[in-house]
Parts: C-alpha cells; sequence; structure tokens
C-alpha cells in the first residue's frame, strides 16, 4: 500500500527542520533490496546533525520516510546513470526549500544552485527527476534525468499538473512507540520491501517464461501466415493458367509494364524484371510449393499453439507463487518447456569493516580525513587524497595528518577549515592547550621523508591561529 498524501504532509513536517539549510552527502540506490527501486539520500546539518531520507519508488509500495539508525542497506555496486546525475548535480549543495503539492503525493526538494527534485510517489509509477531552472510562477523546470524513463526527455520542460481538489485526507494509526512519525512509517515500509530479494528472483523466473512465450507467439503468427498464403495454393494455380492461356497475345519474352494484370475478371500480380513466361513459371512454382505445405504448415501451427498455452498456464503459476518453495516446484515445468532455471544470488553479506581513520563531516559538508597515529598517517596523506584536497597539520609538533577532501568547482570555506584545524589541534600532543598555530597547505605540496613512516615536509603553507573549542570537537566526533 502506497504513502497517502496526508501521511507524507506529516513525514515532511517532521523532515523540514532537518533537511532545510543542510548538505547532502551521499546518493545512494539499493541493490537487492527492493529490487534496485529504493534511493537514500545523506546529508549533514550544521544545527541538526545528520540525517537519512529514504525513498522507495516500488509500484503499489512507494513512501518517503527519514530513516531511523537501524535501518540500512547496502549500495547498488553499478549505481544507473541517472543516479551519477544526481551525485554530479546535487553533491555538497544545501538544501532550500521543500515543498509538497497540496492533495498530492508529489513533493519537490530546491537546493541551492538552482536544482529541485522532484518526488512523484504515485502508487503504480513512482519516480524521480532532476529538474533546473525551476519557476515558481509557472511550476515548471528543465528536466536533466528520471529514475523511469519516461516520454519527457533530457532538456524538456516538466510542469507540474493541476492540484486535485480539495480532500481531508487519511492517516493510518500506525504504532509510533516513543519514535517520531518517520520512524513508525520507515520500519512498516521497511517490512513490507523486506520481501522484495524474493521478488527480484521471481521476476527472472517471469522474464524466461514472457520472453520464451513471445518468441513462441512470432513463431506461431509466421507459421499462421504462411498457412493462410499456402492455402491459397489453387488460387496460384489458376492465375497461372489464365496468364499461360494469353503467353502469345502478350509476348513470352515481353517483359510487363504494370504491376498486375486482369484476365477474365482475375487480378494477376506480376514481377516486373521478369517476362510473362516466367511469372507464369514462378505462379505455378507457388502453387505446387503451397500444395505441399498446406499439411506441414497446419501441424506445425497446432504444435505451436500447444506450446503457447502450455508457457501461459506456466506464466501463471509463476505469478501464484508467494515463497521460495512454490518457485522451485515448478523447476521440472521449466526443464520441459526448455528454460533455463534462474539462479538464486546467495551474497554473502560483508560485515562492516571500521576505516583505518576518522572520518567527520564539516558543516559546510565536506569530508574531512584524520590520521590517529602513523599509520593512518600515511594513509590519509599519501593515499586518501589527492593533489588539490586541503591537508593541515599543528605547526612544529608531532600531530595528526588532517585532509579535507575538496569538491568539484567549490572553495573550501573557512569554517570549514577551522573544523579541520580543531581536529588536528584535537589530535596532537599539545590536546590540552588553549591555542596554538595550525599550517594548511594543498596536498601536492607535501612530501615524505625517505626512512620515515609518515614524516612530511611542505611548502606554500598559510597558519592559523586556533582556541580549542570542545563543542566543534563533540559535533564532528558526531558526524
Amino acid at each position: 500500500m502506497a504513502l497517502k498524501w496526508k501521511e507524507l504532509e506529516i513525514i515532511l513536517s517532521e523532515a523540514r527542520p532537518l533537511l532545510e539549510g543542510s548538505a547532502l552527502q551521499k546518493v545512494m540506490q539499493s541493490g537487492d533490496f527492493a529490487g534496485g527501486e529504493a534511493m537514500s539520500f545523506q546529508g549533514f546539518g550544521e544545527a541538526a546533525g545528520p540525517w537519512r531520507l529514504f525513498l522507495s519508488l516500488v509500484k503499489d509500495n512507494t513512501c518517503a520516510a527519514l530513516l531511523p539508525d537501524g535501518l540500512k542497506f547496502d549500495s547498488a555496486p553499478e549505481p544507473t546513470s541517472f543516479v551519477m546525475v544526481l551525485r554530479k548535480h546535487l553533491l555538497g549543495k544545501r538544501v532550500r526549500t521543500i515543498d509538497q503539492v497540496h492533495g498530492e503525493r508529489v513533493f519537490l526538494i530546491h537546493f541551492e544552485g538552482g536544482y529541485s527534485l522532484v518526488v512523484e510517489l504515485i502508487p503504480k509509477y513512482g519516480n524521480l527527476l532532476l529538474l533546473e531552472e525551476w519557476s515558481q510562477e509557472n511550476n515548471s523546470g528543465k528536466c536533466l534525468g528520471s529514475f523511469r524513463k519516461v516520454s519527457l526527455e533530457t532538456g524538456a520542460i516538466y510542469r507540474l499538473p493541476p492540484p486535485p481538489p480539495a480532500s481531508e485526507g487519511h492517516v493510518r494509526d500506525l504504532d509510533r512507540g516513543e519514535g517520531s512519525y518517520n520512524s513508525a512509517v520507515a520500519e512498516f515500509y521497511w517490512q513490507l520491501l523486506s520481501t522484495s530479494e524474493f521478488e527480484s528472483w521471481k521476476r527472472e523466473w517471469r522474464q524466461r517464461v514472457r520472453a520464451s512465450l513471445k518468441k513462441m507467439k512470432s513463431a506461431r503468427d509466421n507459421a499462421k501466415s504462411d498457412l493462410e498464403q499456402a492455402q491459397e495454393a489453387e488460387l496460384f494455380q489458376q492465375r497461372g493458367k489464365a496468364l499461360f492461356a494469353k503467353l502469345y497475345e502478350l509476348g513470352p519474352r515481353a517483359l510487363p509494364k504494370e504491376k498486375s494484370i486482369t484476365i477474365d475478371e482475375l487480378v494477376i500480380p506480376l514481377d516486373r524484371a521478369k517476362n510473362y513466361a516466367d511469372n507464369a513459371e514462378l505462379l505455378f512454382k507457388k502453387a505446387k510449393k503451397f500444395t505441399r505445405a498446406v499439411g506441414e504448415l497446419a501441424e506445425r501451427m497446432s504444435s505451436l499453439e500447444e506450446k503457447c498455452a502450455g508457457l501461459e498456464a506456466l506464466a501463471a503459476k509463476v505469478e501464484l507463487a508467494k515463497e521460495e518453495e512454490a518457485l522451485l516446484a515448478l523447476s521440472k515445468d521449466f526443464t520441459r518447456a526448455g528454460l533455463e532455471i534462474p539462479e538464486r544470488k546467495q551474497e554473502e553479506k560483508k560485515e562492516s569493516v571500521a576505516k583505518p581513520y576518522l572520518e567527520a563531516s564539516s558543516s559546510d559538508g565536506f569530508l574531512i580525513l584524520c590520521g590517529r597515529n602513523q599509520e593512518e598517517n600515511r594513509k590519509v596523506t599519501f593515499q586518501e587524497s589527492r593533489g588539490n584536497d586541503l591537508w593541515v597539520h599543528v605547526k612544529g609538533l608531532p600531530g595528526a595528518h588532517v585532509v579535507v577532501k575538496c569538491q568539484k568547482n567549490k572553495t573550501i570555506p573557512l569554517t570549514t577549515l577551522l573544523e579541520a584545524a580543531q581536529l588536528a589541534l584535537y589530535h596532537s600532543k599539545i590536546r590540552k592547550g588553549k591555542r596554538a598555530e595550525v599550517d594548511y597547505t594543498q596536498r601536492k605540496h607535501v612530501r615524505a621523508i625517505k626512512g620515515t613512516l609518515a614524516e612530511v615536509t611542505y611548502t606554500g603553507n598559510k597558519t592559523l591561529y586556533v582556541e580549542a573549542d570542545p563543542e566543534v570537537i563533540k559535533r564532528l566526533m558526531r558526524s
């Protein structure tokens, strides 16, 4: 059952304080979970902290909700091109506003930079569209891509439909416990969608039957067309005789000027590349060929009709299957029909491995990496960072290597730089000090000292005077 518009209104009212003003950090598409038709948008707000917005686009189970910490799915190993478009345009962008179309299961998330994400939670056909140049006056914008391939092409103008007549709406009585309405909705739909791994496997059974049935019907239709033509064998014989009787009048070696000729009210098709004698011979050959083929084609038609009926019955059995055992019981039917039995994907669930360094998100949505010992420092500086990333270190003292990952076409803000400096100060030998000098430079200006594990030299640096702020450290650790 899909989310209702009134329920979506409650969900968005709870989500707005968390999302608006925060930066989007990650876009994920589910793998096996929900058949790949679920999305997760993760972000961080300076005041509200981290959040995850869950979207299900599964037919009849469309929904949106903030995810509680316990619900997680693995990202698809090969995300769609649309997901890559979302990452290109939205990562690092702040959410400006969230608007719902009143009375509809449609809402828009407007980002800085002129981008808008349209979320259509239509029960039969949920979809996501990325737009730019949104016009509040015309309720329209230019489409940059969509999750489902619809008639709207990239570059076309998307327009919101007019809102439906006002209605009171309906809200289901979900067990909230002590949590929010978002948590209750997320857990409710999570349970519904957890069966999607079986549905994904069932879809493979269905597709194999349908593909075979399509080919069989095509062969049957071709055989039917041949049979109808073959049943005209007597007509070809009559045409041949009529043309042969007129050969000397027409001229055996003459080429016809028209595509057909009428003799004794009988229309005879002609091949203008052949003379009249060759056309008569061709008609006799077709008559002979079709006479022989009638019996064979009739037998073939009967066999193909029987196979089509069998595959249609098998497709119906696949649709009725509600569990794994019911599908496996159809294995013999698949073998008899010459179909390959789909294998169940049993991927081992990888245990989450903690990264060998500290990761944090800045208030501006930038990723900060921090090494806490020599091994971690080496990884952060020489394995996880690139030349244009910003490298931060306490001046003249042993301590953490801190890297701020740069984002395309964006300058690292001073707030993010100061937060990185706080981490460098906290993970140094003067952690308890009040203030210190902290150097920063681009990673490409940092060089390792030969014969050491993580000692470096650097150039092109600038210096900050940083005063320890425990509240900033707590916030960064939580992120």
